[in-house]
């Protein structure tokens, strides 16, 4: 049975080159791995302690956490927006970082990659590889894959016009595969 990787996009553009990312991912998943786009996040509320309560919670949070929860790793593609997370994907954090202690992400084994304008999404990768592990994940950071104006050459269906793309994308689905086996 291929371990199960839910795919998050830190973009909510229709023509978005890291929706692009996770197309490709879904292509090229070694026979060990079923990565499964999640776009959902889009329809999260703000984070409102209020509304984190049994019996009050959205569905679209409940459904969230609970596909988080049965997930055995995340995959984040996500631009970054003035050299931080998208609201969208933090917003998203916000919610499945919830309750403390018992959260979905604990245990998860957690990859990114940036497709951004021209810094290629340097800082949010590196905010996103020292923050995770925080979560009680394992964190797989290599190769990195900071696409600077990656839209240039990779389509929202996965396609690129740059075979060292698709090579570092594979590579890095390997890792994610090798830490998921060695756990």
């Amino acid at each position: 049975m291929p371990f199960h990787v839910l795919a998050l996009t830190g973009s909510l553009r229709s023509g978005s080159s890291n929706t692009g990312l996770i197309m490709m991912a879904q292509r090229l998943a070694p026979g060990g791995l079923q990565v499964q786009f999640y776009p959902g996040i889009a329809h999260l509320p703000f984070y409102n302690a209020d509304l984190d309560q049994p019996g009050v919670e959205p569905e679209s949070v409940v459904a969230f956490r609970a596909a988080v929860r049965e997930t055995d790793a995340v995959l984040l593609a996500t631009p970054e927006y003035n050299g931080h997370l998208p609201a969208v994907l933090k917003n998203a954090f916000d919610w499945v970082s919830k309750p403390n202690g018992a959260h979905a992400l604990t245990g998860k084994v957690i990859t990114s990659m940036s497709s951004a304008g021209g810094g290629g999404g340097g800082a949010v990768l590196q905010y996103l590889n020292t923050v995770l592990p925080y979560f009680g994940n394992t964190v797989v950071a290599e190769p990195t894959i900071e696409l600077r104006k990656g839209a240039a050459y990779v389509t929202v269906e996965g396609l690129s016009t740059d075979v060292k793309v698709e090579a570092l994308v594979g590579e890095r689905l390997a890792n994610l595969l090798a830490a998921l086996e060695a756990r």
